[in-house]
């Protein structure tokens, strides 16, 4: 039996993680806009937004992956009861990333 492979390194992928992130921008913004309104705490719109978030911060692109774990942490608020661990990461994940695009500081631990 052969030993696994790794995975190719992050910048093999970068363009295809970036494309995914405004793909995945472009499918948040149609959930909130004319008839296809979905609202805040609807599962559809949590699962665009943290896959959003994922991809952006493998894109390390800091401000999308910011502006998608805002939508994450509101979301979840809605969903899960306030003293919720989801609720709790959600809300540090989102302050590390806000500290990241404020600063500019680019991590090179995973957020």
């Amino acid at each position: 039996m052969s030993p696994p492979t790794s995975a190719p390194p992050p910048a093999a992928d970068a363009g295809d993680v970036s494309e995914a992130v405004d793909r995945l921008c472009a499918a948040a913004a149609a959930c909130s806009e004319g008839g296809l309104r979905l609202g805040a705490g609807h599962a559809l719109r949590l699962a665009v937004a943290r896959q959003g978030m994922d991809a952006a911060i493998a894109a390390e692109r800091w401000e999308d992956a910011a502006v998608f774990s805002r939508a994450v942490s509101r979301a979840s608020r809605l969903v899960y009861p306030a003293a919720w661990p989801v609720v709790g990461l959600s809300l540090a994940r989102l302050a590390k990333l806000e500290l990241t695009a404020l600063v500019g500081y680019t991590c090179s631990q995973p957020v």
